[in-house]
């Protein structure tokens, strides 16, 4: 893609650095931001403004 002058836009989840008290797997995403409203949220704030030119690439 780099040598056809497409950029990607990457965005990096992991876990916080500090402590996470025990809990269900589903306490645990919530408090780590894997949870479903988490996860929209983060694609919604990558994703360009309306009336932003895009471009998709046939696969």
């Amino acid at each position: 893609m780099a040598d056809h002058g497409y950029q990607a836009q990457v965005k990096r989840l992991g876990i916080p650095d500090r402590w996470i008290e025990h809990g269900s797997q589903k306490e645990l995403y919530i408090e780590c931001g894997f949870d479903d409203k988490a996860l929209v949220a983060a694609v919604k704030e990558m994703l360009p403004a309306k009336g932003a030119k895009r471009i998709t690439m046939a696969t």
